[in-house]
């Protein structure tokens, strides 16, 4: 390619089957302004504007180019009926209590509905990224699939997210992975230079596609299953051992949890928020719980919990837990985990600089780390080992 002259871009989409419907009538769409890569050298604004389909009337400056076009469609899908599952498998909790009257109304409204089901209205988004040559992913394993989907995906929920805060629609929130489809459609496709094609033809379409496998909750088959009875069990046995107040990190664990659901749907700054939380919360757990146990008076109790938070950690946490503890320059556990989660939301919080989600995923991992550290400390202090069995699934969450 002669210097000077465009190098070729290709437009790369992902298809989303989302779990809810939007609504809209037509087919809209909008296109995400960024900063403007090399890809894009020797492009004229006049040429970017025609590849990404952008209206005259909106501003390019030289520095700015295409980030994520999201467009928006309105499919029909054939359904099953609301409850009517529910209705199946409960039936002789109900039948009892009809009268025969009510029970064959009942039945021969239910068989109506099975047989003529409901017509549902689903909104399909197709999310693209334009990339050039070296950008292109080549097949669902190919690195480069995944880095433009999360892209996609998390500029997508950030406008899902403002567009159900601004209407007030609580449902309308950022879409996870196992809400959609096991599998996403990828269409890639060459956007342009476009040689000129004869009068009265449209330039040929050159690409491929390939599913992009997101999740591994595909539907059921009748023999399957992933999660047993003993682990329903043992999770409701959980939940009874915290109401006796016998596992009282449950709650940091929690959302230790649901930050890594906020990570998993591309929601680096709440996963920050989240996860530098459950640091705050198993600290104050820890501070109720192990100062009773160490014989703490209440005057120290207070001085522990009113003090700073860096104090906290460093002194009293410290001396409860009988170690040394320096944040700022230590080489352990709790020095990562401030460096790389407390001081990231710190940023965040403070100064409105939003994470990556690989610093996200770096601190939500640091927080891991940590408590498998606290755990172990616990296990071999002379008093406090017994709050090890305050948080025994520690090494479930991975």
């Amino acid at each position: 390619m002669p210097a000077g002259e465009p190098g070729p871009i290709f437009a790369v989409t992902f298809i989303l089957e989302l779990p809810f419907d939007l609504g809209l009538r037509e087919q809209s769409g909008g296109l995400l302004l960024s900063e403007r890569g090399s890809e894009w050298d020797g492009w004229p604004d006049d040429a970017i504007r025609t590849v990404v389909s952008l209206p005259a009337d909106v501003p390019l400056s030289a520095d700015v180019g295409p980030g994520t076009r999201w467009t928006l469609r309105r499919g029909w899908v054939d359904s099953h009926v609301p409850l009517l599952a529910a209705d199946e498998a409960f039936s002789d909790w109900v039948e009892p209590l009809e009268s025969p009257q009510e029970h064959q109304r009942r039945q021969d409204a239910i068989r109506d509905w099975r047989e003529r089901g409901i017509r549902k209205p689903v909104t399909i988004a197709a999310l693209t990224r334009f990339v050039g040559w070296d950008g292109v992913p080549k097949n669902p394993e190919d690195p480069r699939t995944l880095a433009l989907y999360e892209m996609a995906r998390t500029d997508f929920n950030r406008i899902l997210g403002i567009l159900g805060l601004t209407t007030g629609v609580w449902w309308v929130a950022p879409v996870t992975d196992r809400e959609l489809p096991g599998m996403v459609p990828v269409i890639a496709e060459f956007a342009g230079p476009h040689d000129t094609p004869p009068p009265g033809e449209s330039a040929r379409r050159r690409g491929g596609t390939f599913p992009l496998h997101v999740h591994d909750l595909l539907p059921n088959l009748p023999d399957q299953a992933f999660v047993s009875d003993q682990q329903f069990e043992a999770a409701g046995g959980l939940l009874q051992a915290f109401n006796r107040g016998d596992l009282a990190f449950l709650p940091v664990f929690e959302l230790l949890h649901e930050a890594g659901g906020d990570l998993n749907v591309g929601k680096p700054g709440q996963a920050i928020v989240l996860s530098s939380a459950a640091v705050e919360l198993a600290l104050s757990v820890l501070l109720c719980e192990g100062s009773a146990l160490a014989g703490w008076s209440t005057t120290e109790f207070e001085r522990a919990t009113r003090s700073s938070f860096r104090g906290r950690i460093e002194h009293h946490v410290a001396k409860l837990l009988d170690i040394t503890i320096d944040v700022q320059s230590g080489e352990d556990a709790w020095a990562r985990w401030w460096r790389s989660g407390y001081q990231v939301r710190n940023d965040f919080a403070h100064e409105a600089k939003t994470p990556t989600r690989d610093e996200a995923l770096a601190a939500w991992q640091s927080v891991l780390e940590l408590f498998r550290e606290l755990r172990s400390t616990l296990a071999a202090h002379p008093v406090l080992h017994p709050l090890t069995d305050h948080m025994p699934f520690w090494a479930e969450i991975t």
